[in-house]
């Protein structure tokens, strides 16, 4: 028989895998590309409308241009929303490496 005390480490344990898993919800994903007329107020041709899925959310976009320029656009789109999904755009200094002052100084 399980103690009192394994059974609420299994529990929390239990608990831990499913806030993991409510907080990695699937990644965006590239679900269609087709020609479309210009957006309300663009102008100009060859306009394409793509759509994004992550779970039940949708996006909906317009780029112009042609289609091997939209589907990289829009994968790279993709790549940057799951980066930024992922956390990996974190904090970035600007400042540059400096060697370090001689002794002599």
């Amino acid at each position: 028989m399980a103690s009192e005390r394994t059974k609420k480490n299994n529990a929390k344990v239990a608990e831990k895998a499913d806030a993991k898993a409510v907080a990695q919800p699937e990644p965006f994903r590239l679900v269609s590309i087709e020609r479309a007329e210009a957006p309300n107020g663009a102008a100009g041709r060859n306009w394409h409308r793509y759509t994004i899925h992550q779970g039940a959310n949708a996006i909906n976009g317009y780029l112009q241009g042609n289609s091997t320029a939209v589907k990289s656009a829009a994968e790279q789109i993709v790549g940057q929303l799951n980066e930024r999904r992922a956390g990996r755009w974190g904090y970035r200094t600007t400042r540059t490496a400096t060697s370090p002052r001689s002794a002599s100084a």
